[in-house]
């Protein structure tokens, strides 16, 4: 992953309800944290429930000089990407990363095939789409 895909000098990073750790640039938990705060009034979240998110959240610095982040162990254990599973597969996901072990993402792939998925038709929306823009 190149250092420029990220904006900003961290990531916030927290376990979500899945295998994976979600990785936000600073733009992204702000919006991840609106969200949060929207489900809160609609009722769908508690109080409780927002703030147990946010504190288990981390923010991690991103070295300038190369672009590393340290994942916490942690959040790393939570995730399942441990001295077990050291192979760690990075997917970008909308507004975020996400941290997969080797296993989990494999199995992810196995579930949700996108055989049937209609890429020309994809492809085709696409033109037309950029073709009104213009």
């Amino acid at each position: 992953m190149h250092r420029e895909c990220i904006e900003g000098d961290f990531l916030q990073l927290i376990h979500l309800n899945g295998p994976y750790l979600a990785g936000f640039s600073q733009e992204g938990w702000t919006g991840f944290d609106k969200g949060l705060i929207k489900q809160r009034r609609e009722g769908k979240l508690t109080g409780d429930q927002v703030k147990l998110i946010r504190a288990n959240s981390v923010r991690c610095d991103i070295d300038e000089a190369t672009g590393r982040i340290v994942l916490p162990k942690d959040l790393m254990n939570k995730a399942g990407l441990d001295k077990e599973n050291k192979e760690v597969w990075i997917v970008g996901d909308g507004d975020r990363l996400r941290f997969y072990n080797k296993n989990a993402w494999e199995e992810f792939e196995q579930e949700n095939s996108y055989a049937d998925f209609d890429f020309e038709g994809m492809q085709a929306d696409m033109e037309l789409s950029a073709a009104e823009d213009d």
